[in-house]
């Protein structure tokens, strides 16, 4: 116990020295192994501090266990922090640093659900869910810190992703999705995502709430089911782009324009359906549906007064079919003349007319495969 000082101008690492003992941080924080209640610069003099070690192989010591934000919390705003650790990561106090990069363990949480953390820029890695509130705006973040160096780019979590803030939700994260998860709930106040940066996802199940200013601009990476999205500006707009494809499993409003795209994935291929299974209303906007192949409307679409909804499927382009045989829509089928020439080929006898069709115009075309000929006769 007690006090020590460290000056590392480049980052600074602390853990236990006993694997799975827990860690409290925060001013006045208490009741744990390691109690850190005092990360000013005169103690901590570096612009990156690691706290704990989720290395469960023990390759570079003790890895840790439960980290809890505790006392009155951590306020440190030019701090670039990281918390990690083979067990959870919860708090009783606020969290105010630049930077937050967060590691849990197998089956571990982190929760920082406090509404007054304030953290500009936010990575993680946990093991089961991933929940974080804050007062001001967030944005999803690539780090790399600590020893040994770990890489955080945004989020990814085994488990449910929930992110509550009340200023923006925006992706700093270049080239890889911004959330890994099976789920991920949304709430902010001025925007998830923007028109040329939106918010890259890689989840099976989103759901979306906007409630001032700003737009939800969302694509994802696989197939997506849609939980309730609402965007309550007036002209907020809401945009989600599948790669693909997209299913409206719960109702999505908007005040603005609605653009909802089954991603086109390339020639040949049948599964970028557009489905709408809820209602999907903007007040005051113009509705856009496209997908690679279908869109299947199962329930309303409305737009705004005197705006329009605009529908645009089958933009895959069909796959190369044989010498004789064409695309139907849904498969290479032999053509016409294919089939006159050998009408015993599978699928041609939804291709040639009919018996009582020749009989009255024996001059239609592929008659001829149908009719019996003179020497038969």
């Amino acid at each position: 116990s007690g006090s020590v000082g460290v000056n590392a101008t480049s980052g600074f690492s602390i853990h236990t020295l006993t694997s799975g003992r827990e860690i409290a941080v925060g001013t006045g924080a208490t009741g744990a192994c390691m109690v850190l209640n005092d990360l000013s610069s005169a103690l901590f003099n570096t612009p990156h501090l690691r706290i704990g070690n989720d290395n469960t192989t023990g390759s570079y010591g003790a890895y840790s266990g439960t980290i809890a934000v505790g006392g009155s919390g951590i306020s440190r705003p030019t701090l670039q922090l990281g918390l990690t650790t083979a067990g959870a990561i919860s708090q009783t106090a606020p969290v105010a640093v630049s930077s937050l990069g967060l590691i849990s363990g197998s089956g571990q949480n982190i929760v920082l659900m406090d509404s007054t953390n304030s953290v500009a820029s936010l990575a993680g890695k946990s093991g089961g869910q991933f929940s974080f509130a804050g007062t001001g705006s967030l944005a999803l973040a690539s780090m790399t810190g600590g020893v040994p160096a770990v890489t955080l780019n945004g989020i990814t979590a085994s488990g449910a992703v929930t992110l509550i803030s009340y200023g923006s939700i925006t992706d700093s994260v270049a080239s890889v999705p911004a959330v890994v998860a099976p789920s991920v709930a949304l709430s902010a106040y001025s925007g998830i995502g923007s028109v040329s940066t939106p918010l890259k996802t890689q989840v099976s199940s989103l759901s979306a709430t906007n409630s001032m200013t700003g737009d939800i601009q969302v694509i994802n990476t696989g197939a997506l089911t849609t939980g309730a999205v609402t965007n309550t500006g007036t002209t907020g707009k809401v945009s989600i782009t599948t790669k693909s494809p997209l299913t409206i499993g719960a109702p999505l409003t908007a005040g603005g324009d609605i653009a909802l795209t089954a991603g086109a994935s390339g020639t040949g291929v049948l599964t970028d359906t557009l489905t709408i299974n809820a209602a999907v209303t903007s007040s005051g906007g113009n509705i856009a549906l496209s997908a690679g192949n279908g869109i299947v409307e199962n329930a309303a679409v409305t737009p705004g007064s005197g705006k329009t909804v605009v529908r645009t499927a089958s933009l895959n382009p069909p796959p190369a079919c044989s010498s004789g045989y064409a695309w139907n829509g849904t498969a290479c089928a032999p053509t016409l003349s294919t089939c006159t020439t050998d009408p015993s080929l599978p699928g041609c006898s939804g291709i040639l007319p009919g018996l009582a069709t020749c009989i009255s115009v024996p001059a239609t075309p592929g008659c001829s495969a149908v009719l019996p000929s003179i020497g038969a006769c």
